[in-house]
């Protein structure tokens, strides 16, 4: 009883492995050995476990990436309750996958395990409400040899599944943190008005947090003012009148026509914007309906007007891919290098066209990777 399934060499990084334990269930319910050290030594993992640990976060609560540098350990981890995107980068210097990284889903119900050899830096980010996160370690913890790298690092390019957006209960845990080391906040709220999955919340709304905040937004986007380059800062008075010493010899003000078409949209246009919102979410959800029906993986955002989606699966960069399409189909597209080197494989498509224009264009994207497919 309890045997295994070991899923290893997760992308061609050497040691890691996935388990699978047996499940044995009925009516009652189930049972499931996860650990027997006889299974796990046959498949390869023949380790001596010293420490169990155990957390609790809440969904979005990112943790790592984190190792230790003198006494590495081997990890095997698992979710208990709810579910989390877990992620090991190899740190090996004489490993020919160094820097590369490789993420699963662990969760209470698929009871999957993922074994972590040493000198791996690991971390998770919580999918679900809230989840539980157990796992075993071959040396005891060590609070002052601890290494990280940074999870957003762009040479490592770790593609986080990230949140939708911050709801007030996402925010509330931030704001004590930035009330405790005594923060300022620079928070950039363009897209405020065009948010699908509820209403924003600004930082600036918490208690305490207004006189910490420089609040900058504009016209652009929710009013589709583009043209008229009208934008504003918000803030405590003492930072704003340095900030207007500083501004006022770039340029002396908006143009008056711009000021009262603002004042005019502030006033009357309420309806106009909830038009436009719930066309741009129209779109956004049929965008996503079709790259599901074509194969086409995408994260779904939830605000703006944009789509990321991946075509890593063609074996091309995102500059000829999106040159190609151009060439072949004469649909443009940005590539997602344009945002940086982890953009690579990706593309970014506006939705701020008629649905009928994003029909036609999407109708030529599913003829283009039809052809790269084939060719295959």
């Amino acid at each position: 009883m309890g045997k295994i399934t070991v899923t290893e060499n997760c992308n061609g990084i050497a040691g890691l492995k996935v388990i699978e334990p047996a499940v044995f269930g009925d009516a009652r319910g189930y049972f499931m050995e996860t650990y027997n050290y006889n299974d796990f030594a046959e498949a390869g993992i023949d380790c001596k476990f010293v420490q169990d640990n155990q957390s609790a976060s809440k969904k979005g609560v990112l943790r790592g990436l984190h190792f230790q540098i003198n006494y590495p350990q081997d990890k095997l981890v698992r979710v208990v309750n709810g579910e989390v995107f877990d992620v090991a980068v190899d740190m090996r210097k004489d490993s020919p996958t160094y820097g590369q990284w490789y993420g699963v889903h662990l969760s209470a119900e698929n009871k999957k395990q993922f074994f972590i050899p040493k000198n791996f830096a690991h971390g998770f980010i919580v999918l679900s409400d809230y989840a539980e996160f157990a796992y075993k370690c071959t040396d005891f913890y060590h609070p002052n040899d601890e290494g990280g790298l940074l999870w957003k690092d762009e040479a490592i390019g770790v593609e986080w599944p990230m949140p939708e957006g911050m709801t007030k209960e996402d925010l509330e845990p931030v704001v004590e943190v930035i009330k405790k080391h005594d923060l300022f906040v620079i928070s950039d709220e363009i897209y405020s008005e065009l948010s699908y999955n509820g209403d924003h919340v600004s930082i600036a709304s918490f208690e305490g947090m207004k006189e910490r905040t420089i609040l900058i937004n504009g016209f652009s986007k929710a009013f589709a003012m583009t043209g008229w380059r009208l934008g504003y800062a918000c803030g405590p008075k003492e930072i704003i009148e340095q900030m207007v010493k500083i501004h006022q010899y770039a340029i002396m003000c908006a143009p008056t026509n711009s000021q009262y078409a603002a004042v005019e949209a502030l006033r009357s246009c309420d309806a106009e914007v909830f038009e436009m919102r719930e066309a741009y979410n129209q779109r956004r959800r049929f965008l996503m309906y079709e790259f599901r029906r074509m194969g086409i993986q995408c994260f779904e955002p939830f605000g703006a007007f944009y789509v990321f989606p991946s075509i890593k699966e063609f074996g091309m960069t995102s500059e000829e891919f999106a040159l190609k399409f151009l060439e072949e189909e004469l649909v443009a597209v940005v590539p997602g290098t344009a945002f940086g080197d982890c953009g690579e494989g990706f593309l970014r498509i506006s939705y701020a066209y008629s649905i009928d224009d994003l029909k036609v264009a999407l109708g030529r994207f599913e003829k283009f990777i039809t052809r790269l497919r084939n060719r295959k």
